[in-house]
């Protein structure tokens, strides 16, 4: 079953929350991704990340622009896919050492923007 449903942020949990455990919840791999796939997993369902260039073939293109609908609608065709390649969820110790990388000053001017783009809190 697909639930094509537009929550906010704040209201996103809440109705995860309510789910059947089991069901599938994918999303695209993100900065928050992470916190959120642990925290659906913390209710007893399945999440999922899809990394994004794994999405993008899935996209409808001439479509109009690029927006949360057509994403979403793309992450949903890649998730039920058979042979979908999915990104394995970072445990909260992975984001405290992301964060003590960050810490360290790089040596050169010319490694702070790598390191900085690099790094999501």
């Amino acid at each position: 079953m697909v639930v094509a449903k537009a929550l906010a942020a704040d209201k996103f949990a809440a109705w995860c929350a309510q789910l059947p455990p089991g069901c599938l919840v994918a999303l695209e791999a993100c900065g928050g991704a992470h916190h959120w796939a642990r925290k659906l997993r913390g209710y007893g369902l399945d999440a999922r990340l899809i990394a994004g260039h794994f999405v993008t073939p899935y996209r409808m293109a001439g479509k109009g622009r690029k927006n949360g609908a057509a994403d979403a609608a793309a992450i949903c065709e890649a998730a039920t896919r058979p042979h979908m390649r999915f990104v394995p969820v970072k445990p909260p110790a992975q984001t405290l050492l992301a964060s003590h990388q960050l810490r360290k000053p790089p040596d050169s001017l010319t490694q702070l923007i790598p390191a900085c783009l690099g790094t999501t809190m």
